[in-house]
């Protein structure tokens, strides 16, 4: 994967990601009625899904109109700033709906938690993103990397922006997400992040994989 990186791109197609209808649950209680009314439609859309052998685009689409994606959003950014075991109750109720459609936001809300450490403007942006209800997937397992060895995949400065050049695997949510984070070595010897939007030029997703959870092919994570 060869991509480059721009802010001015990053925040213009930003500015067209956020969904009209996306619910706000305003605290605990209101986050674990939402995952139960999503665990419904998960289980009405499961056989059709898995008899067609289709990429869940239409139940990762409810899931964030559900509002369920910011509910780790801090108060002081307009989330409801849920308790870790609201959380926690949130993914068991969906695991119990669809076992493989739950593990796609387990890196979007790593992803969410890892804001916390970015500066106040980076924060209020994405934390207005996931609001939106966008989706962040992952971009971080390398085939051969172990511990904590820096990434083959490289963040260049070219000028212009930011080019990033490497393969990566594993990338659960990476195909339906609206936000890649995508772990990168910078030239100046520090691992990077780079929150890589859907549509940026030359980066490309594929479906492979096996199952997570449990289910048929079809059912496994999108990568």
């Amino acid at each position: 994967m060869t991509t480059t990186t721009d802010p001015a791109h990053d925040l213009a197609v930003a500015a067209g990601s956020g969904r009209d209808g996306v619910a706000r649950p305003r605290d605990d209680a209101e986050a674990i009625a939402a995952a139960h009314a999503l665990a419904i439609r998960w289980r009405e859309l499961g056989p059709e899904r898995d008899r067609d052998r289709a990429v869940p685009y239409a139940e990762l689409e409810l899931l964030s109109r559900s509002g369920l994606l910011a509910v780790t959003v801090p108060r002081a950014y307009g989330g409801p700033g849920v308790r870790a075991g609201t959380l926690t109750r949130i993914f068991a109720i969906l695991s119990a709906a669809d076992t493989a459609l739950a593990q796609v936001p387990q890196n979007h809300f790593g992803a969410v938690f890892g804001l916390e450490a970015e500066d106040d403007e980076r924060k209020a942006f994405f934390f207005a993103e996931t609001l939106r209800g966008a989706r962040f997937g992952n971009a971080g397992h390398e085939r051969g990397r172990s511990g904590r060895s820096h990434p083959k995949t490289t963040l260049v400065d070219d000028g212009d922006g930011y080019r990033i050049n490497g393969v990566k695997s594993f990338c659960t949510g990476a195909l339906t997400a609206d936000w890649v984070p995508v772990s990168a070595s910078h030239p100046d010897g520090w691992i990077a992040t780079a929150f890589v939007p859907r549509g940026t030029p030359a980066s490309t997703s594929a479906r492979t994989g096996t199952p997570s959870g449990s289910g048929p092919p079809s059912a496994a994570a999108p990568c």
